[in-house]
């Protein structure tokens, strides 16, 4: 829109008594170089004072807040002391300095306002976890609970050993070339992220490593792609836990390793014909 504009929507406002509006259309004309229009903006001012009280309106700390909040905490802001040094041109020392306090006092407002409702979010986000928290323990507790009852008899143990010890030779997954091969531990790589509670350490094109567990129940993992004859490769699956402290922990983390190696290949088998 050109300054001319500004001026002819300036003197219709002026005609309608809006004298807010009529402020806001002309100040651009203030620090226009277009001297005519320059000076019929400073000329409308002084035949009507309304207008100056339109400009004051404009830097109310109402107005303001609810300009830094349609365009942002920089943007809001930046746009209202541009403002500012058109209103300097036609307003009194005393004026300007009330609108700069006045933007000032609604930067603030606006900052208070978002830094509590982050806050709020923030608090909310840690409530949410510290509940998943206390459900996954409250589900970690009630399955040492059934395993130690399960690991009771030798019988038990006995046959959780004999499983692990079928299950360990069964964790690994041939593939005949480099395509089936990457395929093959990217697949394991998100295997062991969907098992395991700790995070991925190393990862590169042979070996897969999550940091090592400090508690005894939790599952680690290392997977190993091993190059065999031609282009063909062997990945395997290994797991453990954090050291044991009691009998118990030694079976806790036997159950969940089984489950573990038991469903390597099966996972693998079923993604790659997907």
């Amino acid at each position: 829109m050109s300054h001319k504009s500004y001026l002819e929507h300036a003197e219709a406002a002026i005609a309608e008594r809006r004298w807010e509006s009529a402020y806001v259309f002309l100040e651009d004309g203030f620090v226009t170089e277009n001297v005519a229009n320059r000076e019929r903006a400073l000329a409308l001012v002084k035949a009507y004072p309304q207008i100056l009280a339109g400009g004051v309106a404009t830097f109310s700390v109402a107005r303001v807040v609810r300009m830094i909040e349609a365009n942002g905490l920089v943007a809001g802001p930046r746009q209202e002391l541009k403002r500012l040094e058109m209103y300097r041109v036609v307003a009194t020392p005393e004026a300007a300095m009330q609108a700069e306090q006045n933007i000032a006092e609604a930067f603030a407002q606006v900052k208070k306002a978002r830094d509590l409702e982050e806050f709020r979010k923030s608090q909310e986000l840690a409530r949410i976890e510290r509940e998943k928290a206390e459900e996954l323990a409250r589900m970690e507790k009630a399955r040492a609970e059934e395993v130690t009852r399960r690991a009771i008899t030798a019988r038990d143990r006995e046959a959780l050993a004999l499983r692990m010890a079928k299950a360990i030779p069964m964790a690994k997954v041939s593939c005949k070339d480099s395509l089936e091969c990457g395929k093959t531990f990217a697949l394991t790589q998100i295997y062991i992220l969907e098992h395991s509670k700790m995070k991925i350490q190393s990862a590169n094109d042979t070996i897969i490593e999550t940091y090592s567990p400090n508690d005894p129940h939790a599952i680690g993992a290392r997977a190993t792609k091993t190059p065999r004859s031609g282009t063909t490769a062997l990945v395997s699956l290994d797991v453990y836990c954090g050291k044991p402290k009691t009998e118990a922990d030694v079976y806790i983390c036997m159950y969940s390793a089984v489950d573990v190696y038991e469903g390597f290949a099966p996972f693998i088998q079923r993604m790659l014909i997907k």
